[in-house]
């Protein structure tokens, strides 16, 4: 699946004829396309399905190109980053390549498929800016990172999931099926009372997949930013606590500011946006531990994948559960 979609995000680079920009395009790492199996774990694989797949992943590197140069970052998945080798404006310039490229090849699906996904970049953009607001100064308003990591990282996995649904139900519409939504299919007549409720229903599964891409992507994000914490350099292919270096008070450090007294609360925002020598990483470390913030954090991120499955009890599809548990329980 992952060559495959691979082949498909080259082969639109390409288009571009500029060897230059393939050139760059080749350094990026993979990653991990949770974006493109949660489509594909609720629509059918097929050639519609890993074009729109490769789009989506297209906006995913376009954004961390551009991500990398406002925090000017090093490294991106255990790699240089494309502005550390090739300078901010490549970058930048590249990820532009790659965001109208997305566009075009949107533009060929149908409409509310494309309004979606370029919705969500939108938000994307809206979180970006928020996140580098919130970067000025040490944030200690969890409801803040919450609507930020929803905008930058969530709304585009809701809107995966939504169109996720459109595909799969779409198909059995206009082969005169429709599916009563827990994955039986039944022949119904081709009427326009018939076609209306279709359309609800494919309407109606669409919020619901939804719902599950918001809860699963900010599930994500916090079991992210709590492994940012957790985790040595080498498992996560960057600096650990660099998020706290770059300005990031993510939800451990949110809840951390919350438990500590005066004088502690003035000793870790002295740590805000500095270089950490290996004293001050232990003290913030063994103040998360005292307090259990770290397992609160992961209840949390816990409660916001039942909401995600509870979501889409329904269609009783394991494959979405899997991907739940995966994010939730992974190490990096």
């Amino acid at each position: 699946m992952q060559d495959q979609i691979d082949l498909i995000m080259k082969s639109f680079i390409a288009d571009c004829g500029y060897e230059p920009a393939s050139e760059m395009f080749d350094r990026l790492s993979p990653g991990k396309k949770l974006r493109s199996k949660l489509l594909l774990n609720i629509a059918q694989k097929d050639e519609k399905s890993l074009r729109l797949c490769a789009i989506i992943e297209l906006i995913q590197a376009a954004s961390l190109l551009h991500d990398d140069v406002i925090d000017e970052s090093s490294v991106r998945r255990g790699k240089p980053s494309i502005n550390a080798t090739y300078g901010s404006k490549n970058a930048v310039m590249l990820g532009d390549i790659l965001y109208s490229k997305a566009y075009f090849e949107l533009s060929k699906f149908e409409s509310r498929i494309a309004a979606a996904l370029s919705g969500a970049v939108t938000k994307l953009a809206v979180g970006e800016l928020m996140d580098v607001s919130l970067s000025n100064d040490f944030n200690d308003d969890a409801s803040k990172y919450l609507q930020m990591i929803y905008l930058k990282t969530s709304a585009l996995i809701e809107e995966v999931a939504r169109c996720g649904a459109f595909l799969k139900f779409d198909g059995a519409e206009n082969r005169g099926e429709i599916s009563d939504m827990s994955g039986t299919k039944n022949e119904v007549e081709i009427s326009s009372s018939s076609t209306a409720k279709d359309h609800d229903k494919i309407s109606s599964a669409s919020v619901k997949f939804g719902e599950y891409g918001k809860n699963l992507g900010l599930a994500f994000q916090i079991i992210d930013d709590i492994l940012d914490v957790t985790q040595s350099s080498e498992a996560l292919g960057k600096p650990s606590l660099s998020d706290f270096a770059e300005g990031k008070t993510t939800l451990p450090y949110i809840y951390l500011y919350e438990n500590l007294d005066d004088a502690q609360r003035q000793k870790l925002k002295s740590f805000f946006k500095k270089q950490l020598c290996q004293s001050e990483i232990s003290w913030i470390k063994a103040k998360l531990s005292e307090h259990g913030i770290i397992e609160r954090c992961i209840n949390e991120a816990r409660a916001y994948g039942q909401k995600a499955l509870e979501a889409v009890a329904e269609f009783k599809n394991d494959k979405l559960e899997q991907i739940v548990r995966d994010m939730i329980d992974r190490e990096f």
